[in-house]
């Protein structure tokens, strides 16, 4: 072919199978004088337009044939999808049918269901309307009995306590006989009692100038006796003698001692640095007012006059120290009596 085309159009041309006959090398030449090396170029350029124009042809031909094969393949789909549809418009029906079937039984137990429930809730409300009654009679019932279980039970308390509380009476007075004996032994078994004198020169001072003075220490029990012991300094001429002195008091023992008052008592000085004793004793030789069982909280005071011990002499030995005498008054059993 000697048809002169773009390069675009070459493979539309080859299609075409035109028939247009190619010039000849004479109407060439005569029309463009060429060189040798224009012909050379010429033949190249027709080598390689041709191997390419094969080149084109063998890939349109595997074009063709790729098209050809999707061409079946699509042809197959659409068969598939045409018997799909089929087959939906043929099972369709059916299993809208089964459901249909199905939803209807689903609705008949339902409404059974239904029914069943309404009698149920029907004697469930017949309870339920009957359930104040019953809950006042149990409340009635058991108002009752915790009444009675309740007057039981006070009754059953008040006698415990009616029964612990003679039964703690009864330990009362036992318990309180046994202290009280205890104490009756413990306190009659204390005979002694120490204590201080102190401004003894005050004392002294104030004897000699009125006559006599006095000292008292505190309540204790000697020998099962609630007494305040002292001493008493009196004037005698130029001198001053140092005396014992008594007040007998109430006391919790006075039930279980001898009455009236006849023990002797014994009074002792003490030496602060040496421990020697300057004492006497004293007795009770007519018991009067002042020894009798106190009536009263108390009975009235007194001094024991036959014995005394010379305050000088006591000064002078070093019994007293730092104006302060140390005296030991104690209850002995009566003289001649052990």
């Amino acid at each position: 072919c000697s048809a002169m085309l773009l390069y675009s159009e070459v493979c539309l041309h080859l299609r075409s199978d035109c028939r247009t006959e190619r010039k000849s090398d004479e109407f060439e030449r005569g029309s463009r004088p060429c060189s040798g090396d224009d012909r050379a170029l010429f033949r190249s350029f027709m080598a390689t337009f041709e191997n390419q124009a094969a080149e084109i042809n063998g890939f349109l031909q595997r074009v063709v044939v790729h098209n050809a094969t999707h061409d079946d393949r699509l042809n197959e789909i659409t068969q598939g999808v045409n018997t799909l549809t089929e087959t939906v418009k043929q099972e369709v029906p059916a299993e809208a049918r089964q459901m249909f079937h199905t939803l209807t039984k689903s609705i008949r137990d339902l409404a059974t269901s239904n029914e069943e429930v309404k009698k149920y809730l029907a004697a469930q409300t017949v309870v339920i309307n009957n359930l104040p009654k019953n809950i006042e009679g149990f409340e009635i019932m058991l108002r009752d009995e915790l009444a009675i279980a309740t007057t039981r039970h006070q009754v059953q308390v008040s006698q415990a306590a009616i029964n612990l509380t003679e039964e703690l009476k009864k330990n009362d007075e036992t318990t309180h006989d046994k202290i009280t004996q205890i104490l009756r032994n413990t306190q009659q078994h204390v005979a002694e009692w120490n204590f201080f004198v102190p401004g003894v020169k005050s004392l002294q001072e104030k004897a000699l100038k009125v006559g006599s003075a006095r000292y008292q220490s505190k309540l204790v029990y000697l020998r099962g006796y609630y007494l305040l012991p002292g001493i008493r300094l009196r004037k005698e001429g130029t001198s001053v003698k140092l005396h014992a002195s008594i007040t007998l008091y109430k006391g919790d023992m006075d039930d279980f001692l001898q009455w009236p008052f006849h023990h002797t008592v014994g009074l002792s000085a003490l030496h602060p640095k040496d421990g020697t004793i300057k004492m006497f004793q004293v007795g009770v030789v007519s018991p009067g007012e002042l020894f009798q069982k106190p009536t009263q909280s108390c009975n009235p005071y007194g001094f024991f006059t036959d014995h005394s011990l010379d305050l000088k002499d006591l000064f002078t030995g070093g019994y007293v120290d730092n104006d302060t005498l140390l005296v030991k008054w104690e209850l002995l059993p009566r003289l001649g009596v052990q």
